[in-house]
Formats: structure tokens, C-alpha cells, sequence
């Protein structure tokens, strides 16, 4: 997970919340004026095409994507239409949106804490470092061991891995090159084409976390 800074809605879900002051999200229904859709895109932006949850890339092929309620729509209707409520995540099953379904979570892809509460491993898992962050990963299925999202620990691992290859070099030639440490943390950071690469923010703070741990 990282953190999410939500920009302006887009001005087609302004101009529908102006003429139809009473509806709901649900209310779009079949959305012949495409709602659905200007909003998603928004989130992709703001998001640089990386799910807001699991980071892995959306956005590039029909229905890897959807527009997700932080707060269940369910049970939080006058929040539906609220884009502050909303951000893109993936439709993979058994994970992020799919696990959630109307569940809460605790901590938000807007706080700050999704900087400070989740700890990434280069074995690809995650570690919740507070009982909020332990009850996230858990609704959202984000892979705190192999039991739990033996695929998705797998993916962030093996991303890992080709990213060091591609950089030609190893996790172990980074425990002492901070040099070489911050060169690649400034390529994953680098937005190309409105879109980051798959997983970068887990990458970063993956290498971040190992090196830390081995100084």
C-alpha cells in the first residue's frame, strides 16, 4: 500500500452531482454519461496506474481495474459520490477489493501511516508493524505470509528480483553502496508516461527495509 494524495474530482462528477443533488453512486445505474469511467480515470492518474492497495499496475486492459469505496458504499450511501472516498484498485481475486468486499479497514490509503505502519520484505511479504495495520492486511489479503497470498508474495518477490536484474546488480551489492541505493530508488520513482512501474513503492521500501536491517 501507499499513500494516495487525492486531487479534484473530475468535472463530469461535479456537473452530475449539480443536476442530481439526491442520488447516489448506485443511482448511476447502466451510466450512459459515463461517470464510472471519468472517475476511474482520475484515480488512475493521481495514482500513476498502481493499484491503490496491492500496487500492482491497472489500468492497461479491460476490467483489471474498478472504482473502490474506502468507506462501503453500503453502509456509508451519503459518502458514495464523495471522490475522497474513492481510488482505483485492482480486480484480482482474493485480494484487495475482492477480499474487502464491505468490510472496513483501518488504516486508509490517504493517511500518511501507510508510510510508517507496513513493513515490506524482499521474501515479498508484508509486515503489519500495528494491530491497525495487522486488521488491514488481513481484510484486504495483502500477503503477510505465504498462506495467506502465496501468489501476491510471490509476484512482489519475483518483481523484486527482475528489478535488481534489470539494474544489473544484487540486493547484497546495496548494503554498502547508499550511492547505487538512492540511484535506483530515483529510476523506481520516476513516472513515465503518466505511470510508474509495477509495485515501485514496494520495491523501494523493500530495498529500503533490507539494507536498514543489514547496516
Amino acid at each position: 500500500m501507499q499513500q494516495i494524495i487525492k486531487g479534484t474530482e473530475p468535472t463530469e462528477l461535479t456537473e452530475y452531482k449539480r443536476k442530481n443533488p439526491t442520488h447516489r453512486y448506485d443511482d448511476l445505474g447502466d451510466d450512459p454519461e459515463q461517470i464510472r469511467l471519468a472517475i476511474r480515470q482520475a484515480c488512475l492518474d493521481e495514482q500513476a496506474y498502481l493499484c491503490t492497495y496491492c500496487c500492482r499496475q491497472i489500468g492497461s486492459k479491460d476490467h483489471d481495474c474498478m472504482n473502490e469505496h474506502i468507506l462501503p458504499r453500503q453502509h456509508y450511501p451519503q459518502h458514495s459520490f464523495d471522490f475522497n472516498n474513492i481510488v482505483a484498485s485492482c480486480t484480482t481475486k482474493g485480494c484487495c477489493d475482492d477480499a474487502k468486499e464491505n468490510q472496513e479497514i483501518s488504516i486508509s490509503p490517504l493517511s500518511p501511516r501507510c508510510e510508517t505502519e507496513f513493513k515490506f520484505n524482499i521474501s515479498g511479504t508484508i509486515t503489519g508493524l500495528t494491530n491497525d495495520a495487522k486488521q488491514t492486511i488481513d481484510v484486504l489479503k495483502l500477503g503477510d505470509s505465504l498462506q495467506q497470498n502465496q501468489k501476491l508474495v510471490d509476484i512482489r518477490k519475483q518483481a523484486i528480483a527482475n528489478f535488481l536484474f534489470s539494474q544489473s546488480t544484487t540486493i547484497d551489492d546495496l548494503v554498502e553502496d547508499d550511492e547505487l541505493l538512492t540511484l535506483l530508488i530515483e529510476d523506481l520513482q520516476q513516472i513515465t508516461e503518466g505511470k510508474l512501474q509495477p509495485f515501485a513503492p514496494i520495491i523501494t521500501k523493500a530495498l529500503k527495509n533490507w539494507i536498514n536491517g543489514n547496516k
